[in-house]
């Protein structure tokens, strides 16, 4: 059994299907989006749940990866501090787990001890603003003489094209 004194201890204050949103005491207790809790319903099943928003008020929402039949308000909810992840490797050929990595086929343990993080974060993407693609602006001549008189069209501008059947809006996109 771990440790519970330092976990950070929520409850359940709403349960819709999959999505149950959970109240902790302080805001710092709150965890980081995609981290894995854990609950129990009435009977002892246990739940694992994937912070998927935070909300106001010390409120998080999660998704629930198991099935929240017998799911109880003001029911404890334990942070497990780390994402949910996923074992790898050719032990995983011919068996049968389910979402949270348990093997669910009564074939034993898995052998496996290598895990990736299901959740994954997103690209640091470093944008110049003094780089700019297009220095000036090029109009595309489409050969149409009311086009390129009346609307001009701008390279790598976005266009609308309204009309009815047969008036030609294919030809001008292609």
């Amino acid at each position: 059994m771990k440790d519970t004194r330092n976990q950070k201890v929520g409850k359940v204050i709403a349960v819709r299907g999959p999505v149950v949103d959970i109240e902790f005491e302080k805001a710092e207790d709150i965890p980081n989006l995609y981290q894995r809790v854990k609950t129990t319903t009435f009977n002892g099943r246990e739940i694992v749940l994937e912070i998927s928003e935070h909300l106001g008020n010390n409120i998080a929402r999660c998704m629930a990866l198991a099935s929240t039949l017998n799911l109880q308000r003001n029911t404890k909810v334990f942070s497990l501090g780390d994402s949910v992840s996923m074992p790898v490797g050719e032990e995983l050929f011919g068996r049968i787990i389910n979402v949270v990595g348990q093997p669910i086929d009564n074939r034993g343990e898995l052998k496996s001890r290598t895990t990736r993080v299901v959740q994954k974060g997103t690209p640091n993407l470093h944008l110049n603003a003094n780089h700019q693609a297009y220095h000036k602006f090029e109009v595309l001549e489409t050969g149409i003489k009311i086009l390129d008189l009346l609307f001009p069209i701008i390279k790598g501008s976005k266009n609308g094209i309204l009309g009815g059947a047969a008036l030609g809006k294919t030809i001008l996109v292609l």
